[in-house]
């Protein structure tokens, strides 16, 4: 089967757009899908690719964006977790937002990418509320 170019086009568009998805968007479009075509995704995790290193250290400094992950989610305070999870996105099924709180790796926490310093203040102050930890990339 060939495609032509048209259709090749959108693909690539179709794949830039899935990569510039957070882990929560990502869980979200996973339950829409799932919703609609009737499927069960296969579980095993989400694969997550590693963010580039920087250079230079000190340019963390002058950052504009920061990628929040949820760095601590004590087991007494998964329910909270999941409460503040869903308060700071409230597209967030329950059971989404519960799968990605009791997700093993911090890595594998995103909780927003490319946030802005305020929004990374206000998401970091929201998980520690909840009594989590929530920073930059661990």
């Amino acid at each position: 089967m060939s495609l032509t170019e048209q259709e090749d086009q959108e693909l690539v568009a179709l794949k830039k757009s899935l990569s510039d998805l957070s882990v929560m968007q990502m869980a979200k479009l996973k339950a829409m899908l799932e919703e609609e075509w009737g499927v069960k995704a296969a579980t095993g995790g989400v694969a997550v690719v590693p963010a580039p290193q920087d250079a230079d250290a000190g340019e963390k400094e002058d950052a504009t964006e920061f990628d929040v992950y949820l760095l601590e989610a004590p087991a007494d305070k998964k329910i909270a977790l999941i409460k503040a999870m869903r308060a700071i996105d409230p597209t967030l099924l329950l059971k989404d937002a519960k799968e990605f709180v009791e997700r093993s790796s911090a890595a594998e926490r995103m909780i927003k990418e490319k946030a802005s310093k305020e929004e990374f203040d206000s998401i970091c102050e929201q998980i520690k509320q909840a009594g989590g930890k929530a920073g930059i990339k661990p």
